[in-house]
């Protein structure tokens, strides 16, 4: 039953004589022992912990310890970088795990490791934008309003721009674009309507300029070339 379980689950269950009666039942043939015999399993203390390590040593499985145990803190660490949510990130330490053939550790301690995880990525997250913040003191303010609720979508910026139309039709698409309170033009974010820039009309944060030169004049269509002069020119290659 070990055998199997450990590298299934990546652990063997506590409570070994609650398997299913199913896979009892198979394994029992497949032994040719009474499927009853599998009540008694465990009678004597160390009995399971010598199985355990049998099973993994001969599956190739090692128990989580210090270095394993780090390793895992710093996977978890660079998962939580990209994903914050703890139930994404319990089950991507149980899939390295099993990919890593250690055996998984008790859900307490794999649950203090996920949180100590999400709390050492946010620190690391304020430490990599806090110079871009104290160089921008407006963007402060932009991001705060992100999470003001604003009346015309009735929630917060952050939560509309993670939000998708639910199908492929007008009626859908368009709430998701509101207008542009000055100019009344479609626009998803500030950054893409002229009048609404922070740094003012034509120009991105900093200053950079958006616009080309000669992007507001109209571009002059090239002239079509005279027949008589291509013919001219074909048969002076020909002579």
């Amino acid at each position: 039953m070990q055998l199997c379980t450990l590298p299934w689950l990546g652990f063997v269950p506590d409570d070994v004589t609650a398997a299913p009666p199913a896979a009892v039942a198979r394994l029992a043939e497949r032994l040719q022992v009474p499927a009853g015999a599998l009540g008694r399993y465990g009678e004597r203390e160390q009995t399971r912990t010598e199985h355990l390590r049998a099973a993994a040593r001969y599956l190739g499985w090692r128990p989580a310890k210090a270095l394993e145990l780090k390793e895992l803190e710093e996977f978890l660490l660079a998962r939580a970088m990209e994903h914050d949510a703890p139930s994404l990130l319990h089950r991507l330490a149980c899939e390295y795990l099993i990919s890593a053939k250690v055996i998984r550790p008790g859900v307490v301690a794999l649950l203090e490791r996920v949180a100590a995880a999400r709390a050492a990525a946010q620190a690391l997250t304020y430490d990599t934008v806090a110079p871009i913040l104290d160089a921008t003191p407006t963007l402060v303010e932009e991001l705060d309003r992100l999470l003001v609720v604003d009346p015309e979508i009735g929630s917060t910026r952050l939560h509309w721009l993670g939000t998708a139309p639910t199908e492929p039709s007008p009626g859908a698409v368009k709430p998701s674009l509101p207008s542009c309170g000055s100019c009344g033009g479609w626009t998803r974010t500030p950054w893409t309507c002229r009048c609404c820039r922070p740094s003012g009309a034509g120009s991105w944060p900093g200053g950079a300029s958006v616009e080309q030169p000669g992007a507001g004049a109209p571009r002059a269509a090239a002239p079509l070339p005279d027949p008589a002069d291509a013919a001219g020119a074909v048969g002076d290659r020909q002579a």
